[in-house]
């Protein structure tokens, strides 16, 4: 009965084996042994499927319902096997274009910048860059002890943007909260949305025509905040991570975008702002990189501030700001981060990211013109 299906899988096996052998991982340990540990799974899942499908011709005389769960089990070892062959074939092409990158300034500089600034908190990370959005690629569960990774994607458009760099670590954030045993765990905010959603379920029952419609659009609204919550931990991340230079340049990147915009995977920008300083403030960080901006940040705020609109003011629920607060600071602790990692305590002129905050901070005082202050930033990362 699968026949077909296994010869299919096993030229599909042969050909996936040729790509991985014809890429030299020499320069990339880990993605080497994880594309050997893929292939390793998918021989043994290849083993076992053989071995079970003998049993197929002993399948004629017996019961329908044994039968039946025979070939369910089949189906489903059939299906596992595609979708190892699938992690390869998306994988594969990205780790080529890492490896053909590894030796460019602008790779190397991202690569360095990170590890300065994340130190024994930097999550196992792999960094590409390429002409695409910024997004996250799980890596599949193997059955080895080989570190769980992620592929980080750094859009190639704003590579040559020193004073844009600091968007990476939102990127970084996804990483380390994939590696976090809270990872899936907002708890406080899952309460939050349970109250919530318990109440506007009731409301909604009992309301009709328009009131009924726009309860179902808020309802739809507050159920935004399980995507919202990894967000804006991301943001909070990167903000430890770089400092003010994050929020400046999440502004610049989102210019276009309107601020209280509601979007199903990320929150307006203004709540995205209000977050970052609540977050700063809770951990009780008044250095003097948020001091000397303490200005600019309200201009930063003004900038991209218009009248709230009722939209807004539903998806800005205090209840589940206060919950989220409560999380990120148990899974933080978890991951080992908080202000003693924070950029200014180190020499903002020996650090890329300290040299990024300067230059901001140059242009936000009009000192110098961002393509300047951008090359400044970058002669002088590279002379580090």
């Amino acid at each position: 009965m699968f026949d077909v299906e296994m010869a299919l899988l096993h030229h599909r096996m042969e050909g996936i084996e040729r790509s991985v052998k014809n890429v030299d991982f020499s320069n990339s340990p880990i993605l080497g042994a994880y594309f050997q540990l893929v292939l390793s799974d998918i021989r043994q899942e290849f083993s076992e499927l053989s071995y079970d499908m003998i049993q197929e011709g002993l399948m004629a005389e017996a019961p329908s319902t044994i039968k039946a769960r025979y070939f369910q089990a089949l189906s489903i070892k059939i299906a596992n096997l595609r979708i190892l062959m699938s992690a390869i074939d998306r994988d594969l092409p990205i780790s080529k274009l890492v490896l053909s990158q590894s030796n460019l300034p602008e790779y190397r500089r991202l690569d360095r910048m990170v590890k300065e600034c994340l130190g024994d908190c930097n999550p196992c990370w792999i960094l590409c860059i390429w002409d695409e959005l910024k997004c996250l690629l799980p890596r599949p569960s193997l059955r080895s002890p080989l570190p769980v990774f992620t592929f980080i994607i750094h859009p190639e458009s704003v590579v040559g943007t020193s004073l844009l760099y600091p968007l990476l670590f939102h990127e970084v954030g996804h990483s380390a909260l994939s590696t976090s045993s809270s990872n899936t765990s907002f708890v406080n905010l899952g309460r939050a949305l349970d109250r919530i959603d318990d109440e506007y379920i009731f409301r909604t029952s009992s309301a009709g025509g328009g009131s009924k419609k726009k309860l179902i659009n808020e309802w739809n609204m507050k159920r935004y905040w399980d995507m919202w919550g990894r967000e804006l931990f991301c943001d909070y991340y990167a903000v430890l991570a770089t400092g003010p230079a994050y929020l400046h340049a999440m502004v610049n990147y989102l210019s276009g975008t309107y601020p209280f915009d509601v979007s199903p995977t990320h929150p307006p920008i203004q709540l995205r702002l209000d977050f970052a300083r609540l977050m700063s403030e809770k951990l009780g960080i008044t250095d003097t990189g948020f001091d000397k901006n303490r200005e600019r940040w309200n201009e930063l705020k003004a900038a991209c501030s218009f009248q709230e609109t009722p939209k807004f003011r539903t998806v800005n629920d205090p209840s589940f700001v206060d919950a989220l607060v409560n999380d990120v600071l148990v899974i933080a602790q978890d991951l080992g981060i908080d202000k003693r990692n924070y950029w200014t305590l180190g020499n903002r002129d020996s650090t890329a990211i300290g040299l990024i905050n300067v230059a901001w901070e140059k242009v936000l005082e009009d000192k110098l013109e961002v393509t300047v202050a951008n090359e400044w930033a970058l002669s002088r990362i590279d002379s580090l």
